[in-house]
């Protein structure tokens, strides 16, 4: 072992296989590394003296011969010494052999298998799946998690992939090398992946709260950075929780403070100032929402108007109680902010159907031809009037059949200006992208694909 640090893994644990060559014992891979001279004196003189020694080994056997043997006999021996020096040699051979096969190795590990090969790891499986996308386009993030065969090890490596091109624009250690028993706790230092324009933020029971940059999957903000950003959170983060309806992290501090970060707007308040945001008449928006009834037979699409907290994305109706609220049964506490409720397409039955994506203009809503599990996934887009603007069901959607029919919240969507992605987050992880106002499928990707380059 060495006091050199991998530059792949970041594991301080390699051997020496020449005098400015290491191997890493966790990844597999060689890195050189260029010792002061100092040390490369101190090698010069080691070997030089291993070779002093290995020299007057061979000396010592020979005169141990001559004195008990007569000149006769002296053959036999002879056969004996040249054996000897074939052996040492052969050897020597070897070992060179050895340390030039792993080297060599691990530059085809790392020229074609990525960083993923090794004989060392086991097959690599996709631990997290997840799609992004910002100013630069749409990516996929393929983290994998890798058991090593012979060491005490699990490591995580991230595959940033461009779906279009089908193509790897960067691999790296998403964290460094951990051990068995951390890696069966991994969510302690992974956690949830919530993105937000080109940057991933993550919470995770470790870190709290930090982020990535989506393109480049590097930290650019960790703890400290959190800190400076925003002083009230420099004692550090202990507990963190992301709230979809609103778009907000929830943040405990170590100093027993909670707080609320939004990070559209990049700005942190208490719980009072988040609350008063929401209560504030000049917060106050109309909004129109489309609800699918909580009816496991025939769910049906109802519209409403609603006047809501520019910061809630959802509407403050019940599935189960829109065939009421649509007669007048509207409950006297929301007489004020719900105006209208309305069935729309009273004769389409939306089949285990979900609403992916709604402004008030439009909902994209998944669902199925019947109650029929394996009956065709449909994606459609539906206008504030009830409107069918387009339908589409084909060999892009049947993928997605199966988990959506068992449980429609596995399929995973993601939007990006007037593009909406759907994905499977685990599995061959199904990809498409959709144009949102011609339904077009724009391009699929699978990442069981194995022509990516």
């Amino acid at each position: 072992m060495n006091k050199y640090q991998c530059p792949q893994c970041g594991a301080a644990s390699s051997m020496r296989t020449s005098p400015t060559t290491y191997h890493c014992i966790y990844c597999d891979s060689s890195f050189e590394v260029q010792p002061d001279q100092q040390e490369v004196l101190n090698t010069i003189l080691q070997q030089q003296q291993q070779q002093a020694a290995n020299k007057q080994a061979i000396i010592d056997q020979l005169n141990a011969l001559r004195s008990t043997t007569n000149a006769v006999a002296y053959a036999k021996p002879r056969i004996r010494i040249v054996t000897l020096l074939v052996v040492i040699l052969v050897f020597i051979g070897g070992m060179a052999g050895f340390i030039f096969n792993k080297k060599s190795h691990s530059l085809i590990a790392a020229g074609t298998g990525g960083m993923l090969s090794g004989s060392n790891w086991s097959t690599a499986t996709i631990r997290d799946f997840k799609v992004f996308s910002g100013t630069k386009g749409t990516v996929v993030w393929q983290l994998y998690e890798q058991s090593g065969y012979n060491l005490d090890s699990e490591r995580y490596i991230l595959r940033i992939i461009d779906p279009v091109k089908n193509s790897v624009t960067k691999e790296m250690a998403f964290v460094p090398t951990v051990t068995w028993d951390e890696g069966f706790n991994s969510g302690e230092f992974i956690g949830d992946f919530h993105a937000f324009g080109d940057t991933c933020w993550i919470i995770n029971d470790r870190d709290g709260l930090i982020a990535r940059d989506a393109y480049t999957g590097d930290v650019i903000v960790d703890k400290n950075r959190l800190g400076k950003m925003f002083p009230k959170l420099a004692s550090g983060v202990t507990k963190a929780s992301y709230y979809d309806g609103q778009a907000y992290f929830e943040l405990n501090t170590n100093d027993g403070f909670e707080y609320r970060y939004s990070p559209w707007t990049n700005k942190l308040y208490t719980k009072d100032e988040w609350d008063a945001l929401e209560d504030a008449k000049g917060n106050k928006i109309d909004r129109t929402f489309f609800n699918l009834s909580d009816d496991d037979k025939r769910p049906q699409l109802y519209i409403s108007a609603e006047t809501v907290s520019a910061y809630d994305l959802r509407s403050n109706l019940f599935g189960s109680n829109l065939e009421e609220y649509s007669s007048g049964g509207v409950p006297s506490y929301y007489k004020s902010s719900i105006h209208s409720v309305k069935k729309v397409n009273p004769d389409k039955v939306y089949f285990n159907g979900v609403i992916e994506y709604a402004d008030n203009s439009r909902a994209i809503i998944a669902y199925q031809e019947s109650n029929n599990k394996k009956s065709p996934m449909h994606i459609c887009a539906i206008d504030a009037s009830g409107k069918e603007l387009w339908n589409i069901s084909n060999n892009d959607t049947k993928p997605f059949n199966e988990s959506f029919s068992s449980s429609n919240r596995s399929v995973d969507h993601f939007i990006s200006g007037n593009k909406i992605v759907f994905y499977l987050p685990y599995d061959n992880n199904h990809t498409i992208e959709l144009d949102m106002t011609s339904g077009k499928t724009d391009w699929v990707y699978s990442s069981d694909n194995t022509s990516i380059k």
